[in-house]
């Protein structure tokens, strides 16, 4: 059950972030407001769920809200300024989007930092960072051009993910809500 509803809230995070490809600059027009409905029906018809899909931001921001919660990504290259305090900001490479999220159903808030020019070294870099920031390391896998690290910090958690090739990286930062 549990898997299913992960399954289902990954599934409205591609669709939206499809949409959101998609979505233009300016005002909402009507070929946007239709683009929204449609999205709006295929992503209820995969969830199961009433979803609510709003393109705002002249089409840099994405807003997708359903049963299970509300996820917000944005076209940006700062750091987010809402970050939780306790995370060490990442300073190896460029800020391209930031993913934010409250999922509802496991009291979860979230938020995922897509990073591309990836520095040499980053993720033992930012390995130290987060020592430094009193994080314990839950498990660390490279191979090849990637690898992944994890680390935990009272009831925060996150994973960091990296492909050398390609200098990309993705932070995925999360903390109980205790609601």
């Amino acid at each position: 059950m549990v898997r299913a509803r992960r399954l289902s809230w990954f599934l409205v995070l591609v669709l939206a972030v499809s949409v959101a490809a998609l979505g233009g600059c300016g005002k909402k027009g009507a070929s946007e407001k239709l683009a929204e409905g449609m999205m709006e029906k295929t992503l209820e018809s995969a969830t199961g769920g009433d979803v609510d899909l709003d393109l705002g931001g002249g089409g840099k921001d994405v807003t997708v809200t359903t049963e299970e919660g509300t996820t917000v990504m944005s076209e940006t290259s700062e750091w987010p300024t809402d970050m939780f305090t306790d995370v060490p900001k990442f300073t190896y490479g460029k800020v391209e989007r930031v993913h934010r999220s409250r999922d509802t159903q496991n009291a979860e808030l979230g938020m995922t930092i897509w990073i591309v020019e990836l520095e040499d070294g980053a993720a033992e870099k930012y390995t130290e960072d987060l020592k430094g920031a009193g994080w314990q390391s839950q498990m660390t896998v490279a191979s090849g051009e990637g690898g992944m690290l994890s680390a935990q910090k009272g009831d925060e958690g996150l994973t960091f993910s990296y492909n050398t090739g390609d200098k990309t990286a993705g932070l995925n930062v999360f903390r109980a809500t205790n609601e």
